[in-house]
């Protein structure tokens, strides 16, 4: 039986508002943990108990941040700025913004654009993001070097390829079907499982 240590990892010199999401690198070895950062204490970081997790929030102050996705060598941070309608990308190395993606927007109009974007997940490789578009009732999958928008699936409603409201964005390699991005679809009560490189439809779990 595998054994888990709950011994305190880290102490938050912070006072946060309503703290919404929380990522971790690859086995447990990383990190950083990210919850809302609207206000931070005294010299505006998070730090951790024995020194040994980076935290960021140095070189900008985040408002309204909810969800964060951490990249597979944990070198990097997504966090989904979702009344600014962007999405930040933090250096895990320095806790600097390395550049930030997308603009407010309507699905009608530039391919980039987003309407309070919540979910967040990176690819494998690192090289494109997975982003639950909110308002614009969409998932979409970035570049998350340049922003581009490489491919995308919704529009509001409760059908196939429709979404309302969608949220958490999750990917896993899994024996039946093999790599799945998993939305969860809150305005729908569902999960939908999409394939990676087009975001095609592949199955949905719940009730419309």
């Amino acid at each position: 039986m595998q054994t888990i240590s709950t011994r305190l990892i880290s102490v938050v010199l912070a006072h946060l508002g309503a703290a919404h999401d929380v990522a971790v690198a690859a086995a447990l070895s990383l990190t950083w943990r990210s919850v809302a950062l609207p206000r931070l204490a005294s010299e505006g970081v998070l730090r951790p108990a024995d020194g040994a997790i980076q935290i960021l929030a140095r070189s900008f102050k985040a408002k309204d941040p909810t969800f964060v996705a951490c990249s597979p060598a944990a070198s990097l941070v997504a966090i989904a700025e979702s009344s600014q309608h962007r999405i930040v990308i933090c250096s895990l190395v320095n806790g600097e913004v390395v550049r930030t993606l997308g603009k407010f927007g309507w699905a009608s109009g530039a391919a980039d654009g987003l309407n309070y974007p919540k979910g967040l997940a990176f690819d494998p490789s690192g090289e494109h993001l997975f982003v639950a578009d909110r308002s614009n009732h969409r998932v979409i999958k970035m570049n998350a070097a340049t922003g581009a928008v490489v491919a995308g699936v919704g529009s509001r409603g409760y059908g196939d390829g429709c979404f309302k409201y969608p949220q958490g964005v999750a990917l896993a390699d899994t024996a039946a079907h093999g790599p799945l991005v998993f939305v969860c679809d809150y305005g729908n009560d569902r999960i939908v499982a999409l394939e990676p490189t087009a975001l095609e439809w592949r199955f949905d779990v719940g009730e419309v």
